[in-house]
Parts: structure tokens; C-alpha cells; sequence
């Protein structure tokens, strides 16, 4: 059996910042963040660490009820902000898979 790993957005598809948006409303509806520090990097990163930096970046709590407040927030937001996002699959991926 071989088992490969990807990191999804930018690997195998191409949300068109979906993601990123879905996070940055999520931090700023449930934290009533007016002004969002934009310091914290996304690419290659698993949604738990952006989370994290996010919170720490912001001066809220690191703690397990605050992200998970963040990740759900993060997962209700996120189909609206792939539907207004053109994304496509990467090149290539169905060849790989195959």
C-alpha cells in the first residue's frame, strides 16, 4: 500500500484565497476583530497553526476553547467564501493519482 500526503490548497487545488478569507472573517466575526494584523503566513501550513498565530497575533487566548471556536466558525464560513472563489484542480493531480 503506498500512502501519499498533500497539502490541499495549492497541491491538488486552487482555491483563489478561499481559505485565508474564510479564516479572516471567522477571527473576525467570532472575536469582533475590527482590524485584522495580517502578519500571520498561510501557504504549506496545516489550519491548526494558522489558527494558533492568528490568536496570538491578535492578543486572544491560545487556548483549546478559542480555537476551537475559531475552527468552527472557520468551517461554516468556508462554503460560502469556495462559492464566491473560482477553484480549480492543479494540474496534473489526476495523472499522479493514477
Amino acid at each position: 500500500m503506498k500512502i501519499l500526503l498533500f497539502d490541499i490548497d495549492g497541491t491538488i487545488l486552487n482555491t483563489s484565497g478561499a481559505g485565508k478569507a474564510a479564516m479572516e472573517q471567522a477571527l473576525r466575526s467570532t472575536f469582533k476583530i475590527e482590524k485584522l494584523i495580517d502578519t500571520v503566513p498561510y501557504s504549506g501550513r496545516t489550519d491548526q497553526a494558522i489558527s494558533r498565530d492568528l490568536l496570538k497575533v491578535h492578543g486572544l487566548k491560545e487556548s483549546e476553547e478559542y480555537r476551537q471556536r475559531l475552527t468552527n466558525a472557520y468551517l461554516d464560513t468556508l462554503p460560502f467564501e469556495l462559492a464566491k472563489k473560482s477553484g480549480v484542480v492543479c494540474p496534473g493531480l489526476q495523472q499522479l493519482l493514477e
